[in-house]
């Protein structure tokens, strides 16, 4: 990397005068900038991209001109020519926009590509100290050539043969839906402010294309009063704020479920954000305030889904505060009568929908959950005993993908919401309903007890003495006096856990052992007495920490068995441990290894199985 040349420096300093954006940064947009200089949107631009910018957005209205003269010598039909012109200048003034994108002060620099990064990497204008600027010139990345052929690429790959249509309508009182099935993406409370940062591209298309829609760019800004999100600095308070997106949004979807149509359900996604979530699952107060406004409008929830929409490796452990999954909800209007369109939200409300008990509410809870768990981590529809390929049923028939650990939290809230949204109120001993948040926390905690080892699943000594230090500890050092405690309430002892080859012990300290500093020759076969800790680790081994691959993680998965569920089952249950203790690089271990399961099982069960009488010996210990 070298310094520009003098001449060039000079340049840059000699500019023609320029026009500049004064639209003020503000709300979500504006995040840290103005603590360092940045006041308008003029402000995120060097000179030198001003003049670009500005030349390339007043070429839009030339282009316009010659387009419109170009067809008119081809075929005299004015309305035609100027429609197609029109038609021209908006792909043009889209292109400025991501000529903008990539033309700023703000854009950073991929160190692993060695290519610069636009500014819009995620939703968000960050603050940059050292910014990569583009030739916009040249034919590299962020030039007009680049994204111009990006574009056409874009053109070309497009699948639709036949004509679309949109509309725009306020969702609150639109009819667009009316006997229609529905699936929509709603506003995410307040994870992004879309109507301020779409400003940074509103200023560079009014410029181009306010003569061809004076309507829609009528203002000087993007409006924002009207979109439905909880943003505390429009409304005056936090509580303020989310009255107005409770409010709104469950006006919405109350006109959503007074139009659907009766035989299909309404889908919805929202998107979660991971790293929001506390202890108890429910600390989102997004997701627990979206799911109160579905249940207002008069939605049984009778399922949720995660869906991988996100870009991987941003979920967990890397510190971002990203967006884990979509969550799409399956909605029926609750009861056979229609919902009331009234403004007050209790109106929402079914009449004749019954009411329960919190006792009652439980018990039914815990009636439904543990099979809903066992189907979505694949412990359900096969008998996994010794001889038998795990993970496959012995037709050969594969089993569902297991739900991955860090998706299953907000899966399982499915079953658990339709107990809840089927009833128009769960009522404790005073009266008091029961809020979505609360029902929320009873749901997590059902799932915990279930996948705990100490909610009843069947693990040896060992494991169970290693989840409970891994809950405290993770693996970390810790004291030998506390180990030994909690190896006495277990009924196993520490020389026990340092012989089974998954603790360290020395100097009056102990430790698990990680996944990497495990054995690299281990094989259950061998093994005098095998645990679950060790199975779970060494498939982590393999799989995630040395990226052994499919068939060497395959070869040892055949060979557990039918014990390898229990290896399944431990690693949701430590991803929970893990997330929750702040450890995000364990975390990922263990929802690759789920995640990874079907196709390991599948690779598991084309192992050639070994001859009966040699099972029999193993599992007899001769």
């Amino acid at each position: 990397f070298y310094p520009p040349p003098p001449p060039e420096v000079l340049a840059s300093q000699e500019l023609p005068e320029f026009w500049k954006p004064e639209q003020k940064l503000f709300g979500k947009a504006a995040d840290q900038l103005p603590l360092y200089g940045f006041k308008t949107f003029g402000d995120l631009f060097t000179s030198r991209q001003l003049v670009a910018l500005t030349t390339f957005s007043n070429l839009v209205a030339e282009a316009r001109k010659r387009v419109r003269l170009d067809f008119l010598s081809r075929k005299n039909d004015p309305a035609a020519a100027q429609q197609y012109a029109n038609d021209v200048s908006v792909y043009l003034a889209f292109l400025v926009s991501q000529l903008a994108n990539h033309s700023s002060s703000i854009c950073g620099w991929n160190h692993p590509n060695t290519q610069m990064r636009a500014v819009f990497s995620r939703q968000a204008i960050p603050m940059v100290w050292d910014f990569a600027e583009a030739n916009v010139f040249s034919e590299s990345s962020g030039s007009y050539s680049n994204l111009f052929e990006r574009m056409v690429k874009g053109f070309a790959a497009l699948p639709a043969s036949t004509t679309g249509v949109a509309a725009q309508a306020d969702a609150q009182t639109q009819t667009i839906s009316a006997n229609k099935v529905i699936s929509t993406d709603p506003p995410y409370y307040a994870n992004i402010g879309y109507a301020d940062l779409s400003d940074f591209f509103y200023v560079w298309l009014r410029r181009s294309l306010s003569p061809v829609f004076p309507e829609l760019f009528g203002t000087l800004v993007v409006p924002k009063a009207e979109e439905l999100v909880a943003t505390p600095y429009r409304h005056g308070s936090r509580e303020k704020a989310e009255n107005f997106f409770l409010g709104g949004m469950t006006t919405a979807m109350a006109n959503l479920a007074k139009q659907a149509h009766p035989d299909f359900p309404v889908t919805i996604y929202y998107a979660f954000k991971q790293s929001e979530t506390g202890t108890d699952g429910t600390s989102n107060t997004g997701w627990a305030t979206f799911l109160e406004a579905v249940i207002l409008a008069g939605f049984q929830i009778t399922g949720t889904w995660p869906m991988r929409t996100e870009k991987e490796g941003r979920s967990i452990g890397n510190g971002t505060n990203a967006l884990a999954s979509s969550i799409v909800l399956v909605c029926r209007k609750r009861g056979n009568s229609d919902v009331n369109g009234e403004k007050s939200l209790s109106s929402f409300l079914p009449p004749h929908s019954s009411t329960i008990s919190r006792r009652e509410f439980l018990r039914e809870l815990n009636a439904v959950l543990p099979e809903a768990l066992a189907a979505m981590t694949g412990a359900s529809g096969v008998r996994e005993v010794s001889g038998e390929r795990s993970g496959v049923k012995e037709n050969g028939t594969p089993l569902p993908s297991p739900i991955a650990p860090v998706d299953l939290e907000q899966a399982i809230i499915g079953p658990g919401m339709a107990v809840f949204s089927k009833y128009e109120a769960v009522l404790d001993n005073a009266g008091k309903r029961m809020t979505v948040a609360e029902a929320l926390a009873e749901i997590i905690k059902i799932k915990d007890t279930l996948l705990n080892p100490d909610g009843g699943a069947d693990y040896d000594r060992e494991t169970r003495w290693a989840v409970k230090w891994f809950a405290s500890h993770g693996f970390g050092i810790g004291v030998y006096g506390t180990a030994e405690a909690l190896s006495n309430g277990v009924n196993v002892s520490v020389a026990a856990l340092v012989d089974a080859g998954i603790v360290e012990s020395g100097g009056g300290k102990v430790r698990l052992l990680r996944p990497a500093e495990l054995p690299r020759d281990w094989s259950p076969e061998t093994d005098a007495h095998l645990t679950v800790w060790e199975m779970t680790h060494h498939l982590v081994r393999l799989w995630h920490v040395e990226n052994a691959g499919e068939v060497a993680t395959a070869a040892l998965l055949s060979k557990l068995g039918g014990r390898a569920s229990d290896a399944r089952s431990l690693a949701y249950w430590l991803f929970s441990l893990a997330e929750r203790g702040g450890c995000g690089a364990d975390a990922q271990g263990y929802n690759a290894l789920v995640a990874g399961w079907t196709v390991l099982a599948e690779a598991a069960a084309r192992v050639p199985a070994k001859p009966r009488a040699e099972q029999l010996s193993l599992e007899l210990g001769v």
